[in-house]
């Protein structure tokens, strides 16, 4: 049976396979927080952004890093010689993927996108040469088996070289962004933190690393953990100050768990005189994080005052839009009612001259009055849909619901309109499947008013070619389909279409007056019949088509 090799400077006293005898007497103090302040840091926002690119290679650089400081408290702490000879082995691994998951990261957070495939192979590739020499001579030539201290080798040396390019290619990446005067101002200071606590961390590990290889004093490797903790102190100011990640309140949290493992590791320091010094750097740590959550505190708070504020005077202006609003409407219907009626008698005395009535008229004099007529027509449905318009804002639209029979609607509304639909020159059909009810129970004039809106509107937009007029009945529902062969509507106006002083954007290319109300109001009053109504298109040049879907009594 084959025997465990202990390390000759060592016993267990510490769980049977571990030792304190030769641990450096600030190991633990510096260690054991930073391991605990890492994974609840990584795992939190692993947790809270799963999906994120970013998140997920913070959480693979923080187990690569609390790998890498594990196992260096196993060269210090393990008396198995194996196990300290497997821990030199794989030190390197975990060392370089800091710094290559480092590179992805800050292009991830600095151009808010991933990484391009052939990038992702280049940092493949200066890892690969890695694990392929791990455990070859290259990386740990020669290890003392009585004391259990290795001899880095030649790829060491690659090693640290990736890890200076590393630190460089984040420097570059990230302050290049943040001179970007074309940048907001929030994102670039967000990118400068994450950068400065990135940086700080990396060189820190760095120098410490390559110092303690080569001087073979591996004391200072204890230093260089403490640069994790300026990148965690820079990423969690910045989740508090520029809301890094989305989480609001992780970074108080890790701040206070830093604090609590600081003073937690004091029981491992088995020497008084180094509590001084301990006390000493958790006061310096302390008075940093105190400002830094006083201030953003304070900050935090002037916020929150002046959002209340805000919110009593946009509650207060919002109380005076409805009083003004509702004071306009009024206005509105007190002017449209009083335009009513000098509009009806000057279209009366118009149509008295232009039937003859009051003598005959020179054919020039004929001419200027149905000019005049027609925009007496018009402008008597221009204030007809403003007044229209009030009454449903107000809630003072009123209808007179009655059975009746919507093919005599349509048939009534064709025989009114037939004079214009004549003069138009246009094919005008109406398809009705005769075999089928459309008894409703509605307001008739208001529907009425409608479907009248709706040929209009259709006879406006129609140069040429036809308009027909369909009705079908779909189950409980009836639908009322008015098709023309005119302009068109285009794709981005058909959705906005039924809201008030809304027109197609190519109306004012065909000359065709409107107030942008007529289709606003078929909407209100179809909805008040709980009922749909909406447009269709193919696209300019191809038509249109307006549908309206009402339910039927039987």
């Amino acid at each position: 049976m084959k025997e465990t090799l202990y390390c000759l400077d060592s016993e267990p006293n510490l769980f049977g396979f571990l030792t304190t005898e030769v641990a450096p007497p600030l190991l633990f103090y510096s260690y054991i927080p930073i391991i605990f302040l890492v994974l609840f840091i990584s795992i939190f926002i692993l947790k809270s952004n799963k999906k994120k690119i970013s998140s997920r290679l913070l959480f693979l650089i923080s187990i690569s890093f609390v790998s890498w400081v594990i196992i260096t408290l196993g060269h210090w702490t393990l008396v198995h010689a194996s196990l300290v000879h497997f821990a030199w082995q794989i030190l390197g691994l975990f060392e370089i993927s800091i710094y290559l998951l480092s590179i992805y990261l800050a292009y991830v957070m600095v151009n808010k996108e991933d990484l391009k495939f052939k990038s992702k192979i280049s940092l493949f590739l200066l890892f690969l040469p890695i694990v392929i020499l791990l455990p070859t001579t290259l990386n740990i030539p020669s290890f003392d088996i009585l004391y259990c201290e290795g001899i880095n080798g030649w790829i060491w040396k690659y090693i640290y070289g990736i890890e200076l390019l590393s630190i460089l290619i984040i420097a570059i990446t990230g302050f290049s962004k943040f001179l970007d005067k074309t940048v907001e101002k929030s994102s670039r200071m967000r990118i400068f933190y994450f950068t400065l606590g990135m940086i700080s961390f990396l060189s820190i590990f760095w120098i410490t690393n390559a110092l303690g290889d080569y001087t073979g004093f591996y004391e200072i490797n204890l230093f260089g953990p403490i640069g994790m903790l300026l990148f965690i102190g820079a990423m969690s100011y910045a989740i508090i100050r520029y809301k890094l990640f989305n989480i609001k309140l992780i970074g108080t949290q890790a701040l206070v768990i830093t604090l609590w493992m600081l003073l937690f590791a004091i029981f491992f320091v088995q020497q008084f005189e180094y509590v001084r010094v301990i006390v000493s750097i958790t006061l310096i740590i302390l008075t940093i994080v105190g400002i830094l959550l006083v201030r953003s505190v304070k900050k935090e708070h002037e916020q929150k005052e002046e959002i209340e504020e805000l919110a009593i005077n946009l509650k207060n202006a919002n109380v005076r839009l409805k009083e003004l609003d509702a004071q306009k409407s009024e206005f509105v219907s007190l002017a449209s009612h009083q335009l009513r009626g000098p509009l009806t008698s000057i279209r009366g005395y118009i149509s008295l001259i232009l039937d003859g009535d009051m003598g005959k008229i020179p054919k020039e004099a004929e001419e200027a009055l149905e000019k005049v007529s027609k925009s007496s027509n018009n402008l008597v449905t221009i204030v007809s849909d403003y007044l229209d318009v009030t009454r449903i804002e107000l809630g003072k639209m009123k209808y007179e619901y009655s059975n009746f029979d919507f093919v005599d609607l349509i048939n009534e509304v064709s025989d009114e309109m037939n004079p214009v639909i004549e003069k138009s020159g246009l094919i005008f059909k109406i398809n009705i499947d005769k075999k089928q009810s459309y008894m409703i129970h509605a307001d008739k004039n208001k529907i009425k008013q409608v479907i009248i809106n709706l040929i209009d509107n259709a006879l406006k937009y129609t140069e040429k070619g036809s308009i027909s007029v369909t009705l079908t009945r779909l189950g409980k529902t009836l639908r009322l389909n008015i098709k023309d062969t005119g302009v068109g509507i285009p794709e981005n106006t058909v959705g906005n279409l039924f809201q008030k002083f809304n027109r197609a954007s190519n109306a004012s290319a065909q000359n065709i007056i409107g107030t942008g109300l007529g289709l606003y109001i078929a909407r209100r009053i179809i909805e008040n019949h709980n009922g749909k109504v909406w447009a269709e298109s193919d696209g300019i040049g191809k038509g249109s088509s307006f549908n309206i879907e009402l339910t039927v009594n039987g």
